[in-house]
């Protein structure tokens, strides 16, 4: 997920870096985008902030779809217990 605002007529990214130290957003846009990191067997994973974030937010999306799909459990029968 791409968030962007308008400072003085520029498109702006809301990175972690941009909002860090608080900033106030009156027009926010919002923008699915496609990201795609490679990396060699072996070789030493490293994320930045955004990127983790990123791949929070996939996550997030992919457990919320999943659940949506998910039948749901038939309701229980409730029953009455005599304690006479």
């Amino acid at each position: 997920m791409k968030n962007s605002t308008i400072v003085n007529g520029k498109q702006i990214d809301i990175t972690y870096d941009y909002r860090k130290d608080t900033v106030l957003v009156n027009n926010l846009t919002l923008e699915i985008v496609s990201k795609q990191k490679e990396f060699r067997l072996g070789e030493e994973i490293i994320l930045d902030i955004n990127e983790f974030n990123d791949i929070s937010y996939t996550c997030y999306m992919f457990v919320t779809k999943l659940y949506s799909l998910m039948p749901l459990p038939p309701e229980k029968k409730q029953t009455v217990h005599n304690t006479a």
